[in-house]
């Protein structure tokens, strides 16, 4: 999952837009902004050139990550989904899950811990 976010923050203004809708506001923020970059896409806030806030990213191995985004990185509370139909839904910080989670398997069982 790292490399996927690293890859988001090196490659941010590689992006082409569609479907935009762009409120700035005094503080440098863009609301409700759609942005594809190379393997999948990004829907959320931008603040300073980057996505800040809750936010949602795609990506191109239909993996999607829902939730806290800090300077462009999975930080705080959050819901990864796999494309296996397995999730986790719990902390991030620095784009890694970190602390408090629970992560649910395809065939219905869980892990609920640090």
């Amino acid at each position: 999952m790292n490399k996927r976010f690293d890859e988001l923050n090196t490659n941010i203004y590689n992006y082409i837009y569609i479907n935009i809708t762009i409120i700035l506001n005094i503080n440098n923020k863009i609301n409700n902004i759609e942005i594809k970059f190379k393997e999948g896409k990004y829907f959320g806030p931008i603040v300073n050139g980057l996505p800040e806030g809750k936010g949602i990213f795609y990506f191109g191995n239909n993996n999607r990550y829902e939730g806290d985004i800090r300077n462009g990185k999975a930080e705080g509370n959050g819901i990864f989904y796999f494309n296996n139909g397995n999730r986790y839904e719990g902390n991030f910080k620095n784009d890694k899950k970190e602390g408090k989670g629970i992560f649910y398997y395809n065939n219905g069982s869980r892990y609920e811990g640090d």
